[in-house]
């Protein structure tokens, strides 16, 4: 049993190895940062743009994303007006504006831009959600994953009327932060980019190490318990069922964070698991022990007789052995 026992160990650390080196062989598909340049195609555009989007937060009640988008347009000529959209929405027909005025919602300034020619500048930074596809549901933490795509356009000084060709701004530098996101809930972006400019794919999927930790903790968990269940006994064994059933809790406290809403998630259900599995081990290795030990009572001796004294009077005097009663006996020199 104990061969059999080392042997679960030694497989789950080989286990545990493997999954190490696959997790960690494809770390570099998850960015936290991305830069992309793009060079302009259309002479014509008199508007170029350099746009920065920083990824905040994620809403799991909502599931979806708080972005922030930092927006720059360079022309030649004064900037009254920008439409901004961040993303299609999911029928592809439509947009989401955001149109931001001179005046009251972006600044114009001047300054030395590309051969000494004076240029507008609009800065805009706004902030708007993102809404997220469901890949794997948050059932599945920390396997969960999600998607979502961004599709960026920008048309300057188009009056009211849908943003023309004329008017759209170029795309010149895209710059994507998901730095914060990595923090609170512990996700990873995989950008993919598409042929548009300004068009790119992001999966987000947890934490290699949160994932790795789960898949570690649950083998070390399942070799634990056939260690309790087939090399305890007695009171060893209800010892070692109870620390068994806190140190559970206190790794299910540590896997899922207290931003995590949903419940239960796979994680509670391997727990729940897990207890169930132990308390019918311990019930049936309680069981058959008191099959097996049952309490034998043996057969009573039977009890010497003796005559106590009883009311202040005394037992009648039994002669010795041998000892004949007549003259002379032991019981008339006695009298």
């Amino acid at each position: 049993m104990r061969r059999a026992a080392v042997g679960i160990c030694f497989l789950a650390m080989a286990l545990v190895l493997l999954i190490f080196i696959l997790d960690f062989t494809n770390l570099n598909e998850f960015q936290s940062r991305f830069e992309r340049r793009f060079t302009q195609t259309e002479a014509s555009t008199p508007f170029v743009a350099d746009l920065q989007i920083s990824i905040l937060s994620y809403d799991a009640a909502n599931q979806s994303l708080s972005v922030r988008s930092d927006l720059s347009v360079f022309a030649v000529e004064p900037i009254r007006n920008l439409a901004f959209s961040l993303r299609e929405e999911p029928d592809g027909r439509r947009r989401r504006w955001e149109h931001y005025n001179a005046d009251g919602d972006g600044v114009t300034t001047f300054e030395t831009f590309e051969n000494d020619r004076q240029v507008s500048e609009f800065k805009v930074s706004d902030v708007q959600p993102l809404s997220l596809a469901v890949i794997r549901p948050p059932l599945f933490y920390p396997f969960d994953a999600y998607q979502t795509q961004i599709c960026t356009r920008c048309c300057a000084n188009n009056d009211g009327g849908p943003c023309l060709v004329k008017s759209y701004a170029h795309l010149r530098k895209l710059e994507l932060d998901f730095g914060p996101l990595s923090l609170a809930p512990g996700f990873r972006a995989a950008i993919l980019e598409d042929s548009s400019p300004g068009t790119f794919l992001v999966n987000l999927k947890r934490q290699p190490f949160i994932r790795i930790v789960s898949i570690v903790l649950l083998v070390l968990s399942v070799c634990f318990l056939a260690y309790l269940l087939s090399c305890q006994e007695g009171e060893d064994l209800m010892k070692g069922a109870l620390g068994y059933f806190g140190a559970l809790w206190a790794l299910r406290s540590l896997i899922v964070p207290d931003s995590m809403e949903h419940f239960p998630t796979i994680v509670d259900y391997a727990i729940i698991t897990l207890f169930c599995t132990l308390f019918l081990g311990v019930l049936a290795k309680t069981i058959l022990r008191g099959g097996k030990h049952a309490i034998q009572i043996p057969p009573a001796d039977p009890a010497p007789v003796s005559f106590p004294a009883a009311l202040g009077r005394e037992g009648p005097d039994i002669p010795p052995a041998g000892d004949k009663l007549g003259p002379g006996s032991t019981a008339e020199r006695r009298s």
